[in-house]
């Protein structure tokens, strides 16, 4: 046998514990940010403190997003596996000055 056979079968038997985690506990996160750029399968969302974050996920997902926009991602906690991606309505204070 060789090294990269020893090697291999601990990486892969690690990511399909990871998937497989993901989809029995269904661990979602949410992440709401700005869409600042896409390119083919990427997308770079900043969020209210200015830290960039990638997020790759297929072109016919996020097609309808305009960049400059604010968006809520749906995610796995361990794969960071986007599972929906909408904009978001900016929500405006109350005002009832007269």
């Amino acid at each position: 046998m060789n090294f990269g056979f020893f090697l291999g079968i601990p990486v892969l038997l690690f990511v399909i514990i990871m998937i497989s985690l993901d989809l029995i506990y269904q661990d979602k996160q949410t992440f709401t940010g700005t869409l600042t750029e896409k390119m083919h399968n990427k997308i770079y969302v900043t969020d209210a403190n200015g830290d960039k974050y990638t997020y790759r996920l297929p072109n016919e997902q996020f097609d309808h997003i305009e960049v400059g926009k604010q968006v809520e991602l749906r995610y796995y906690k361990r794969t960071k596996t986007v599972t929906s991606i909408k904009p978001t309505l900016l929500a405006f204070e109350d005002d009832y000055s007269i």
